[in-house]
C-alpha cells in the first residue's frame, strides 16, 4: 500500500520536458511509481485535477537568517511550493559575530527595525562557532530545507572588530584567522561563502551610511576566500557591484 497517491495532476519534471498528465505513487517520502493511471491502494489519495505537480522549488537567494529565529517554518515560502532555501547571501550571516554588530550590519539591508533585530538576536544567539550555528539550525522546527552560506561581512567584523573592518585592511594574522574560521565553516557543512560589492548595502547604528564590511576588502582577501571554496568544491557567491 502506498502512503500517498496523487492522481490526475499535470506533471512538470523540472528538466524542461513537456508536462504530462499522470498519477504519482509515494512511499516513505519518495516517488516509487508514476504512470498515466494508477489503481493502487493508498493511505491518502489527492485529486490534483486542474493542478500542476512539480518538484519542490529552490529559492537560491533569501535573507531568512533572522526570520528563522522567529518563524522557522517559513510558511510564506512553503505554501508557494518552496522546499529548499539558501540563506547567508550578500555576505550577511548570523553564524558568527556579536548580536549588536550583526544588527548594525543587517538592519538597513533588511529594512527592518534595528530595535527588533537587536532584540531577536540577543534572545537567539547562543552559538560561538559556525559549527554550533549549524547545530542550532538542526534543532529548529524548519519548514523547508535550509542551506546556509557563510557571510564575509560577519566574518570580517568578528575577526577585526566592526570599526577596523570598515576602515582598514586586515593584518596577516587576521587573514589567517579568517581563513581558519572560514575553512571550519565549510568543513562543518556550509555550502559556500558569500561576499558583497553592492553599494546600496549599508550599515546602521554608529556607522550608519557606511557600506558593509565585505565591501572594504581588497582582492587578496576575496581571492583567499574563493580559493577555499575551490578547494572544498563549494559555492563562492559574489554580490555584484
Amino acid at each position: 500500500m502506498l502512503d500517498l497517491l496523487i492522481q490526475n495532476g499535470l506533471i512538470f519534471d523540472g528538466l524542461g520536458s513537456p508536462p504530462v498528465r499522470a498519477d504519482i505513487g509515494i512511499q516513505n517520502g519518495r516517488i516509487v511509481t508514476l504512470a498515466p493511471s494508477l489503481n493502487i491502494p493508498a493511505h491518502e489519495v489527492v485529486d490534483a485535477s486542474g493542478l500542476w505537480v512539480t518538484p519542490g522549488f529552490i529559492d537560491i537567494h533569501t535573507h531568512y537568517d533572522l526570520e528563522l529565529e522567529i518563524a522557522p517554518g517559513l510558511s510564506e515560502s512553503v505554501r508557494h511550493g518552496v522546499t529548499s532555501v539558501v540563506i547567508g547571501n550578500c555576505s550577511l550571516s548570523v553564524a558568527i559575530a556579536q548580536p549588536q554588530i550583526l544588527a548594525d550590519i543587517f538592519q538597513r539591508v533588511e529594512t527592518l527595525s534595528h530595535r527588533l533585530i537587536a532584540k531577536w538576536l540577543q534572545q537567539s544567539v547562543s552559538w560561538q562557532t559556525p559549527a554550533e550555528y549549524l547545530q542550532h539550525l538542526q534543532q529548529l522546527p524548519l519548514g523547508p530545507n535550509v542551506a546556509p552560506m557563510f557571510g564575509h561581512s560577519a566574518l570580517r567584523a568578528h575577526v577585526m572588530g566592526l570599526e577596523r573592518s570598515l576602515t582598514v585592511q586586515p593584518t596577516k594574522f587576521e587573514l589567517k584567522v579568517m581563513q581558519r574560521i572560514a575553512t571550519d565553516a565549510l568543513d562543518a557543512g556550509f555550502i559556500g561563502i558569500s561576499i558583497d560589492m553592492f553599494p546600496w548595502h549599508r550599515m546602521s547604528g554608529e556607522w550608519q551610511g557606511c557600506t558593509i564590511p565585505s565591501q572594504h576588502a581588497k582582492f587578496k582577501e576575496y581571492a583567499m576566500l574563493a580559493d577555499l571554496c575551490r578547494r572544498s568544491q563549494c559555492v563562492f557567491q559574489v554580490g555584484c557591484n
